[in-house]
Order: structure tokens, then C-alpha cells, then sequence
């Protein structure tokens, strides 16, 4: 969705428009990958606006959302997934499904401790606007990050434009290397 691994790259709201508007109209369901939230704008809610526009013009979709990253809590599998149904049959198909995984898994150790600390987060106001200030900067850093890269490569003659390292944001850079 936003500043992924590899790329690095973000579509704009027009061009998720125009993505949603395809998938509804070939009949296409759309997974997410949510693992980097505000890294790539420095706002957790404007790096989630493919998910509004997706669930908005009614494209079935799977949305897998990890926060082991944007916690800092690598070691901690925190993660949630998502399913928007086209209708109420599929609805209750998937949440049968859903419901069949969830029982395979009760017989093994469910990773709670991240979970509580990203559940106590969210939750409390005080705490969130913390963290979103702590990905505010993780995001500047990164940006800072970008432009050092670009200026360095640049400075020391390396044959090509950098500009791209700039128009993708994250913490990934695609670069296409033509030897």
C-alpha cells in the first residue's frame, strides 16, 4: 500500500482511484499489505487512504495489516487480517473459513505480548499521539536518509539521474541498474 519493500513507490489517491475503478470492473478482489503505515507520509491516517478509497467504490478485498515495524516490536508477530465481502454469502464464507483457521491455531502459542502493547497503544490517546509523533520522525529520518543517498550518489559522479530516489518514499528504493 504505501512505501513497500521493493519499491518503495506509493500510487496517489488518483491513481488508487483508477486501480479500484479497475478491480471493480474486471471483477478483481484486491489484497493489501499494510506494513509500513506512516512511513511513507509521516501520517498513519493518509498512508491508509487506499484502504478507504478500496472499501469506498465497493472492491471486495483482503487487507493483512503487521505492526511489528511501526512498533518497533520485530520479534513480536503482531499482525490482523482483514476481509471486505462482496455480499452476505461470501461474508459468511469467509468468516467460516476464518473461523476453522482461528481453531487450528488456539492449540498453539499465540504471539500476546506485542498484541497488548499495540492493543494499549492504539487504544489510549495520550499513548497514540506518542507514537504517531515517534513514525512522524521515523518518517523524516527516512526522508533525510533519501536525500543523503541521492546527494552522495550525485557528488560522486555516479552515471545516471537520481531523481527516483526521491519520488519513492519508505524505506526501500527501487534501482534498475543497466550494466
Amino acid at each position: 500500500m504505501c512505501a513497500q519493500n521493493p519499491t518503495g513507490c506509493v500510487p496517489s489517491p488518483v491513481q488508487w482511484h483508477q486501480l479500484a475503478a479497475t478491480f471493480l470492473s474486471h471483477g478483481h478482489f484486491a489484497f493489501l499489505d499494510a506494513a509500513y503505515l506512516g512511513f511513507a507520509s509521516s501520517d498513519v491516517g493518509a498512508d491508509a487512504e487506499s484502504i478507504r478509497i478500496f472499501t469506498g467504490t465497493g472492491v471486495p478485498l483482503l487487507l493483512a495489516a503487521t505492526y511489528g515495524k511501526a512498533f518497533g516490536l520485530y520479534g513480536e508477530r503482531i499482525r490482523i487480517l482483514s476481509v471486505v465481502a462482496p455480499d452476505l454469502e461470501v461474508e459468511m464464507q469467509v468468516e467460516k473459513q476464518m473461523k476453522l483457521l482461528a481453531h487450528m491455531t488456539e492449540m498453539g502459542a499465540m504471539p500476546a505480548f506485542g498484541m497488548r502493547i499495540v492493543e494499549t497503544v492504539l487504544e489510549d490517546a495520550e499513548l497514540r499521539q506518542v507514537w504517531e509523533g515517534d513514525v512522524k520522525r521515523i518518517a523524516a529520518q527516512l526522508w533525510e536518509r533519501r536525500m543523503w543517498l541521492r546527494r552522495m550518489l550525485e557528488d560522486l559522479g555516479t552515471p545516471r539521474n537520481w531523481k527516483h530516489v526521491m519520488d519513492q518514499v519508505g524505506m526501500f528504493s527501487w534501482v534498475h541498474l543497466v550494466l
